[in-house]
């Protein structure tokens, strides 16, 4: 009855290693392809989770700026009707 390696030739150890370190090889190619899979759809999800940020970045931005623009046209139109006032007041008061 032979267990493992005992009263194995050199020759059939070394076989027999040389197997085992194949397929410890392959279980590791495995075990790295697999990982690799699991980065690289971790990477599209990221990816496309960056690319929404992005374009909603880019909507909010476009949104804020019209804003922007809206507030400053009125904030003239404001300063305009103070100064209109302020004539009006002036030439009520030149009336009286």
């Amino acid at each position: 009855m032979k267990s493992g390696n005992y009263g194995a030739t050199s020759d059939e150890k070394d076989a027999i290693e040389s197997q085992d370190m194949v397929n410890l090889l392959k279980r590791n190619h495995d075990t790295m392809l697999q990982k690799y899979e699991q980065y690289r759809q971790r990477n599209e999800v990221l990816e496309k989770a960056t690319l929404d940020k992005e374009a909603l970045y880019l909507k909010i931005k476009t949104e804020n700026d019209l804003l922007v623009d809206q507030l400053y046209g009125h904030k003239r139109v404001a300063e305009d009707y103070k100064q209109e006032n302020i004539i009006l007041k002036t030439k009520l008061t030149s009336f009286e």
